[in-house]
């Protein structure tokens, strides 16, 4: 072989040698670039669940402050005070979840310190309910319990006024008027306007009932309304409106009644002065048992009787 024969067999060999090398550097290269792309990948794929459990735990946070909030509107009730502290607690949570937001939406953080956080908005929160929630039952205990004074107290005043009406009802009966003695006349009047009784029922133009107190230490000295009821023979009580005649309410049942005539007499617990009410009518008096009934306050304090005659025609 010749001198050029040999030199061109060595540049071949040399330049294949250069192409393996350049093959295997190339292989080299595509080996790292498909690794980097496969480890890029995966760190995206990590990031990305990262980041969606981020999310997912940030939602679940909000709910739970929501919950909280809706936990303390079901509580409200009649009390203004108790409402008043959880419409405040229910507008901290509102800020609350605003300032979580702003912390947890830094897209410049790294997921290591959104996790932290993360973490650190969930323990405040935590912190922040309990709080809430032992707050909310120590003012719920307060109002119960406020609640159940109000009622004992409406319980004691109940049970105060019924004892006090009681009391009333003794005292205002204690100073009901009763009668020494109860006297009943048919009068009429002579020619020289002298009064005379008579128990003739045509003769007789008026009727006059007299009485005396008894002494009563409750009453109060001064005119007592006294009232008069006259039942005429035929069971009707004697009444004409235009002289003073109306209805009032018997104290023991309750009921009105027509009266003949009211009228204002002196008490005076020093002495014992006879008073004494006159009934005349237009219409003359039918023969036959009249009733005579006083009354003090609407109870009966003494009644009688007057009869008149039939005159001989």
């Amino acid at each position: 072989m010749n001198a050029s024969s040999q030199a061109s067999s060595k540049l071949k060999g040399r330049k294949k040698s250069y192409y393996i090398i350049l093959i295997i550097l190339l292989l080299f290269v595509n080996a790292f670039l498909l690794y980097n792309n496969l480890k890029s990948k995966s760190n995206n794929n990590a990031l990305s669940a990262q980041n969606k459990e981020l999310s997912e735990a940030k939602a679940k946070l909000m709910l739970e402050i929501d919950a909280l909030s809706a936990n303390l509107e079901s509580q409200k009730g009649d009390n203004e005070a108790l409402n008043k502290e959880i419409e405040t607690m229910q507008s901290s949570l509102d800020s609350l979840k605003n300032v979580y937001n702003l912390r947890l939406n830094n897209r410049n953080a790294q997921i290591s310190d959104l996790r932290k956080d993360l973490s650190q908005a969930k323990e405040e929160f935590e912190a922040t309910k309990n709080g809430y929630l032992e707050e909310i039952a120590t003012l719920q205990q307060q109002v119960d319990q406020l609640q159940s004074d109000n009622e004992n107290l409406t319980e004691t005043l109940e049970i105060s006024k019924h004892y006090s009406k009681e009391l009333e009802d003794k005292v205002e009966k204690g100073q009901v008027m009763s009668l020494a003695n109860l006297s009943v006349y048919g009068i009429r009047e002579k020619k020289n306007k002298k009064l005379v009784t008579t128990n003739m029922a045509k003769k007789t133009e008026k009727i006059k009932v007299c009485f005396t107190f008894n002494n009563n230490r409750i009453a109060d000295a001064g005119n007592q309304d006294i009232i008069l009821r006259i039942v005429s023979p035929e069971g009707t009580s004697l009444a004409v409106e235009s002289l003073g005649s109306g209805t009032f309410t018997l104290a023991e049942s309750g009921e009105n009644s027509l009266y003949t005539k009211k009228q204002s007499v002196p008490y005076n617990p020093d002495s014992n002065t006879e008073n004494c009410i006159y009934w005349s009518q237009d219409m003359p008096y039918i023969p036959g048992t009249y009733t005579i009934e006083i009354y003090h306050k609407g109870y009966l304090i003494g009644s009688t009787t007057l009869s008149l005659k039939k005159g001989i025609l």
